[in-house]
């Protein structure tokens, strides 16, 4: 799993792009299986959450594959 900023976010194409510390730029694929938790801002915890909850600028971690088609996201979790 790596931490990253969420750089943007293409609903319609259901895609993120992602900047690593390191300045890489990621481009993941998000499917209906990539398990998505998003900060719960009264206690602190983590909710499931949608590509639509995320914004540019959140730190995020992932955990994703590399494939013909493009980076897949497997989980994906905001920690900002």
């Amino acid at each position: 799993m790596i931490e990253a900023v969420v750089k943007s976010i293409d609903l319609k194409e259901s895609s993120l792009v992602v900047q690593t510390e390191d300045g890489k730029e990621i481009s993941l694929l998000v499917g209906n299986d990539t398990d998505i938790s998003v900060m719960e801002l009264e206690t602190a915890g983590d909710e499931d959450g949608t590509l639509a909850d995320l914004e540019a600028g959140f730190v995020v971690e992932v955990e994703y594959t590399e494939g013909d088609g493009g980076c897949h996201c497997h989980t994906l979790i905001s920690i900002s």
